[in-house]
């Protein structure tokens, strides 16, 4: 995926199903130090609140420490919260001069929570600087965060500003708070491959939010509205760790395209608490498509099972297409959009493209009416898909590359745009937010993001190996399990895009245990195709960048045959083992093929893992893990 920085906002933080108070009232007194530091305890002589300091010139609060100093920290008033609802907190830092001793971190604001007694119940959570929140040419950044759900006895809060110790000058301004308005019922969304169905099962599911204290999942009940062979009709469904979820066989609905309703109330029907709706074909036969998925999510092209195996690229060229298919991949994402005569030399050569109609998101924006906006996407994009979509050697089309949430109306209308016109391949995006999978979802067909562990910067949450497994579990979750995924492994050497830090031991190419590991952690998380990020990086840069990945193509081609042998038994339809008692650490995917059962159990963290795992409630199969390993157990059955 490409690595310009993103800077957004705002909505990226918020989940799917909050959005924040619109006004930036906020909850406690003097956020934006305007008034003096009224309410806020502000121990002399570390801190003083200085005209002239703030974003824009206007008062902030100033932090000055001396070496040898030990920091006391402030604290805001109280303010009153609501047991039962989530808070979002916002402000600004500048941090450039503030040296901490003990460790790398900046100040964070923290949300100290207490009951009507004073009693502290804890922290709830904080705001700090996440990724995307780049520092600006004056030191300012933007820091946010949201807490968590705050419990029954919950009354009053106050902010905390707390870190090591440490040196030099730090200065803070517009912090605000704001309660998290509940928006009972997201979008309603279809188990079915483009929402259309002939056979089988059908599931339908949304996320609810409300105040789990005036509103215990006991207390609710959904309901399906459908259109079914004798007219309306009404389906109960199942509510359950803020999911409702209905399914029905498909013979229950009318044949033809209509409209389902799922509606979230209380069950002793004072209150209507939300309902969603979207669109449902019943078709009579499969409707006849070049690519599609079946209900396990398996990419069927031409009728067969397909596991796309590729890598992404920048451009074509028969030179490096044969350096390519000298190894296992069967796919490519090029960057730079191939015309006919590239995609001639990738399908001689037996490889799909998915090809990119990504981009133009920030000219769209920029449109000031719907027929200006018609005429950039004309320009751009319906001419591709006009040209191509008949090419044999297209598998899909790449609608988005770590977009910001901004763009979802666009990228929604686009994926819309393209079932239009090409009723045969599906839509890929990929993300680098995992949380922003559910906001999105109307606007893909497949998911994929794309974890990059190895020498990143930032928390646990970017360079542990384990979030190979853990963004793909969020990504599958956030989908309610509904949407087939590619995800992007990892296959560079941060240093070639950040060419600072020379720093081997940390920033470098991931070696064949981490490569392998990280591959398989994916599929036994769910994907059923792999994308690497990046061809064009391990080929294509100057001598000192290759010197950096040197080895990384040969240790990347023995993993990837490695999923290529491995491919008929990914791609098999036998009936789907039930696997328990393996820990969280250890992702694990079983499958029934030609008598045997296969059993892949991938080690998230680099420590020895050992456990057994039951298999359909009965069959004990004991495993030990190297750190970051991986094991295949096959076993007749």
């Amino acid at each position: 995926m490409r690595k310009k920085a993103v800077v957004c906002f705002g909505a990226v933080m918020l989940s799917c199903i909050f959005s924040s108070v619109a006004a930036d009232v906020p909850l406690f007194p003097g956020g934006d130090f305007e008034s003096g530091g009224e309410g806020w305890n502000l121990p002399s002589p570390f801190w003083r609140i200085k005209k002239g300091l703030g974003i824009n010139k206007t008062s902030a609060l100033s932090l000055v420490v001396r070496k040898g100093q030990k920091i006391k920290w402030p604290e805001s008033g109280f303010f009153n919260v609501e047991g039962g609802l989530a808070y979002r907190l916002e402000g600004w830092q500048k941090t450039d001069e503030f040296k901490i001793a003990r460790r790398k971190g900046d100040p964070k604001l923290y949300f100290m929570v207490y009951d009507a007694a004073g009693k502290k119940l804890g922290c709830f959570g904080g705001a700090s600087r996440v990724v995307d929140n780049s520092v600006r040419n004056d030191g300012w950044y933007r820091v946010e965060g949201d807490t968590r759900i705050l419990p029954a006895e919950a009354v009053k809060a106050r902010l905390h500003i707390w870190s090591y110790d440490g040196v030099g000058n730090a200065q803070f301004d517009n912090i605000v708070v704001r309660p998290m308005v509940v928006n009972p019922v997201d979008q309603l969304c279809c188990s079915a491959y483009r929402n259309e169905a002939w056979e089988g099962e059908v599931s339908f599911s949304t996320a609810y939010s409300v105040n789990p204290l005036k509103n215990p999942d006991s207390a609710l009940e959904c309901e399906l509205e459908y259109t079914g062979a004798k007219g309306v009709e009404q389906a109960a469904g199942v509510l359950s760790g803020g999911i409702a979820t209905v399914t029905l066989p498909v013979e229950s609905f009318a044949f033809g395209r209509n409209e389902v309703r799922l509606t979230v109330r209380r069950r002793d029907g004072t209150k209507v608490l939300g309902s969603s709706s979207c669109s449902f074909t019943r078709e009579s036969a499969p409707m006849p498509r070049k690519v599609t998925f079946d209900s396990r999510h398996r990419t069927i092209v031409d009728g067969k099972p397909f596991f796309p195996l590729g890598m992404y690229w920048g451009d074509v060229t028969a030179e490096d297409i044969a350096t390519y298919t000298n190894g296992p991949f069967n796919c490519l994402m090029p960057y730079k959009r191939p015309d006919e005569r590239k995609l001639d030399i990738c399908h001689a050569a037996g490889v799909k493209v998915i090809y990119p109609i990504s981009g133009m998101f920030i000219e769209l924006a920029k449109a000031k009416t719907p027929q200006q906006a018609a005429a950039i996407n004309s320009r751009h994009i319906r001419g591709r898909i006009r040209r191509y979509r008949m090419h044999p050697a297209v598998l899909a089309w790449y609608l988005a590359d770590e977009m910001p949430l901004k763009y979802e109306p666009m990228l929604t209308a686009r994926r819309t745009m393209v079932h239009e016109m090409d009723p045969d391949h599906p839509t890929w995006i990929v993300l680098d937010k995992p949380a922003d999978v559910r906001p999105l979802i109307n606007g893909f067909d497949v998911i994929g993001t794309d974890p990059y562990p190895i020498g990143n910067h930032g928390d646990e949450n970017r360079t542990a190996i384990g979030i190979a497994t853990g963004w793909a579990r969020q990504a599958k979750k956030a989908t309610y399990g509904f949407k087939p995924m590619w995800q992007v492994p990892q296959a560079f050497d941060w240093g070639c895009y950040r060419p600072s830090e020379t720093n081997r031991t940390e920033v470098r190419m991931p070696n064949y245990d981490e490569l392998r590991s990280m591959t398989w952690q994916a599929i036994a998380a769910g994907a059923n195709g792999l994308v690497y990020y990046s061809f064009s990086a391990l080929h294509k840069g100057k001598d000192w960048q290759k010197s950096r990945t040197a080895g990384g193509w040969e240790n990347l081609c023995k993993v990837a045959r490695e999923v290529k042998a491995y491919e008929s038994v990914i791609l098999s339809d036998g009936e789907i083992p039930r696997i328990e008692g393996v820990p969280d650490d250890v992702a694990v995917r079983a499958w029934r093929h030609e008598g045997r059962m296969h059993l892949l159990l991938a080690n998230t963290k680099r420590r020895k893992v050992s456990g057994t795992a039951v298999v359909d409630g009965k069959r004990k199969c004991p495993f030990s893990l190297e750190p970051i390993g991986v094991s295949f157990i096959d076993m007749a059955e």
